[in-house]
């Protein structure tokens, strides 16, 4: 079984033995950090008084 069918593997390498071969586990970690490079967070929730209400809703934002 090819454990890594998209991507050229001929060696069939899997260093940590979790069935996907090195060269995947590779390409996939570099998607991930790329995706998680562009995140957008300037939408993200603010809750300074961390009483689990956003800031924008909370009457009292720096008092829990």
């Amino acid at each position: 079984m090819d454990n890594c069918p998209f991507t050229t593997n001929s060696t069939q390498e899997d260093r940590d033995r979790s069935g996907i071969g090195d060269i995947c586990e590779e390409s996939l970690s570099t998607i991930l950090q790329t995706y998680t490079d562009n995140i957008d967070i300037s939408n993200a929730i603010k809750d300074s008084d961390g009483d689990g209400i956003d800031d924008t809703q909370d009457g009292c934002p720096t008092i829990h």
